[in-house]
């Protein structure tokens, strides 16, 4: 506390203290200031918030870290997946070819099944 609000406290006025629970680290701050802008005392010298701040930090980039290597290792699964499926139908592809169907139709039939399996992945990647 500052000597100013030291000064407002004496003998017979009572110390009123309340908790503030929060969900998030950021909305700490948000508060403190919205309470201080009141003429509210905050005194929140227990918790440590740079410590917090601090060990809140190196979790997100690991968050992070872990989210990209998911969605690489996604990426590289759907890949290896696309190639035997096209192994697969390679046959299938010839046929369409001696039926009539030009190589742009084929390519286009692929690109659909391929975007269709990639929003299919980032779906479920996402949920």
């Amino acid at each position: 506390m500052d000597e100013e609000s030291l000064s407002l406290i004496t003998k017979d006025t009572p110390l009123v203290g309340y908790s503030l629970f929060v969900d998030d680290l950021n909305r700490i701050d948000e508060f403190k200031a919205d309470l201080e802008a009141n003429g509210y005392v905050v005194n929140d010298q227990f918790q440590m918030g740079d410590v917090i701040s601090e060990i809140d930090r190196p979790l997100n980039q690991t968050r992070y870290l872990i989210s990209g290597v998911i969605s690489l290792l996604l990426l590289i699964f759907m890949t290896l997946m696309q190639n035997r499926y096209f192994e697969l139908r390679k046959k299938d592809m010839a046929l369409l070819k001696v039926n009539g169907l030009s190589t742009k139709a084929i390519l286009q039939i692929l690109c659909h099944q391929l975007i269709l399996g990639l929003l299919v992945v980032s779906y479920y990647n996402l949920a």
